[in-house]
């Protein structure tokens, strides 16, 4: 076996590696944590949890909370858009995770958004079932 050492360029090439890696996580971590839709969120935490409460299956589908599909307080329209809206009951909706994925964030975009989702679902349930 060889005599392995850690050269002092070495070292200092290491060391230059991590803190460049440390530096580049805690940028992220303050542009999240600092973001106004983060700091929105959490201040509806406590809004979320009662909805959450009083509406127990996905308002789209119809199923339950599941292990693969949990359900997820939705937004209709985007925090990240309208941060004020974060508290608001009305702004919100119960989905699983297929239905609020496939309704509001194809493709990861938060402009694109349907703002009567709820009268666009009512249309569309009467539509299949006249």
């Amino acid at each position: 076996m060889k005599n392995m050492r850690i050269t002092i360029r070495d070292r200092k090439h290491i060391s230059v590696k991590v803190s460049w890696l440390f530096l580049v996580l805690v940028a992220v971590a303050v542009y999240v944590l600092a973001s106004p839709a983060s700091d929105a969120r959490r201040k509806a935490r406590p809004a979320m949890d009662s909805y959450r409460k009083a509406h127990p299956a996905c308002e789209v589908c119809g199923k339950g909370n599941s292990l693969l599909k949990p359900l997820e307080v939705a937004h209709i329209k985007p925090v990240e858009v309208f941060a004020d809206l974060a508290s608001d009951t009305n702004n919100m909706m119960m989905m699983c995770f297929g239905c609020h994925r496939y309704l509001q964030h194809v493709g990861g975009n938060t402009k694109r958004y349907t703002v009567n989702l709820r009268e666009w679902l009512a249309a569309r349930q009467t539509a299949r079932n006249p």
